[in-house]
């Protein structure tokens, strides 16, 4: 029951007594009480007055350990489960990225942006870009020459990456340059 119902009822009774005494009478008394809380009733029935033991809009549930609790998962709990579960596979992606490619000496940073991986890097060498592109099976057409860098957005072991290539399309016109070929 709404904590504030009978503080509602009683300002209905007196703004009854108030407004419209002509109706108040002992005759009419049980009657004004029946009408007074079927009043206040409704009025909580339809939201209009605030219960103070009521948690008003969503309320994630979680357990300690983070996880959104199964029972009767709205939602938006579900969403918030799928985001942390996609932010989880992100840092699991960019620990292992890390791990194997960040001692080459082209790698600027491998960091785990919320739910996806971004990776910079200063190629000096195309072979260097080559080596990425192959290590990470990204094919060719997924590369788009941006300015200066080139930047690659795929997806990887269910994780968004984007790899920006800082100088490849500089270096790949001075190669078609040096091959004797028109850029």
């Amino acid at each position: 029951m709404n904590a504030n119902l009978p503080h509602v009822a009683l300002m209905i009774r007196r703004g009854l007594h108030r407004y419209v005494p002509d109706l108040i009478s002992p005759e009419t008394a049980a009657r004004l009480e029946s009408v007074t809380l079927t009043i206040s009733r409704d009025l909580d029935s339809a939201g209009l007055i605030v219960d103070p033991n009521r948690t008003y809009g969503i309320v994630l549930r979680r357990r300690p350990e983070g996880q959104a609790a199964p029972e009767q998962s709205s939602g938006l709990e579900k969403e918030a489960a799928a985001w942390d579960a996609a932010c989880t596979r992100a840092q699991d992606l960019s620990l292992r990225l890390a791990a194997e490619w960040a001692p080459r000496p082209e790698v600027l940073t491998v960091v785990q942006d919320h739910d996806r991986v971004v990776v910079a890097l200063q190629i000096t060498d195309l072979r260097q870009w080559e080596t990425w592109l192959t290590g990470l099976s990204i094919p060719a057409t997924a590369v788009k020459s941006i300015g200066y860098a080139a930047v690659v957005d795929v997806m990887l072991q269910d994780v968004p990456l984007r790899i920006t290539a800082h100088d490849v399309p500089e270096l790949a016109m001075e190669a078609a340059h040096a091959d004797g070929g028109d850029a």
